[in-house]
């Protein structure tokens, strides 16, 4: 509280003090789902980093965050397993609605791995799958209209497990690769 410094510095201290704030919750209620609260905490610190940001740039303004598929889509409610998680994507699309585009990414097949795991296998998508069904169609690129269109199908788009989901409610576009590649971690 008693650091001085520049807007940037002032930033950074609030943005800390809700990192803080979440690993150290000396208020969380009983049966609370605390894995669930320091998510949507995580996304509306992502959100409020992003408005931030945007305060400083002259308009008109254009900006695109990268981030993973789960934090920039617009609305997980409908998704089995997602239930109560406010993503970052759903207080962008509240803001900017139209002005606003969530695009996801899946993979087909591949490998994956977390910092400080072991390198772990994706199983070939399934057939009916929306990532079984654009490989097989030759396409890496859904649009909004032909999410739409497949209605609720499985895809894993949210990580390396299927979830069964309306995809144009989730996301407006979605890339989906035939292999995603595991990131190679270089010790400096």
């Amino acid at each position: 509280d008693r650091i001085e410094g520049s807007e940037y510095d002032a930033a950074m201290v609030e943005n800390l003090k809700r990192l803080f704030a979440r690993d150290f919750r000396a208020d969380a209620p009983a049966g609370a789902d605390q894995r669930l609260q320091d998510g949507n905490d995580r996304d509306r610190s992502m959100y409020l980093n992003l408005q931030r940001l945007m305060s400083r740039l002259p308009a008109p303004r254009k900006v695109i965050v990268w981030a993973a598929t789960t934090h920039v889509a617009k609305n997980l409610a409908t998704v089995s397993g997602s239930e109560g998680v406010v993503s970052f994507g759903s207080y962008v699309h509240r803001e900017f609605g139209d002005r606003a585009f969530a695009l996801g990414f899946s993979a087909y097949s591949g490998s994956y791995a977390m910092t400080g795991q072991p390198l772990r296998q994706l199983s070939a998508a399934p057939g009916d799958s929306l990532d079984g069904r654009a490989i097989a169609e030759a396409k890496s690129y859904l649009s909004l209209s032909e999410l739409r269109k497949m209605g609720a199908i499985p895809g894993r788009a949210l990580g390396a497990g299927f979830k069964t989901a309306r995809w144009d409610e989730v996301v407006d576009g979605m890339v989906v690769f035939q292999q995603e590649r595991a990131p190679e971690f270089v010790r400096r």
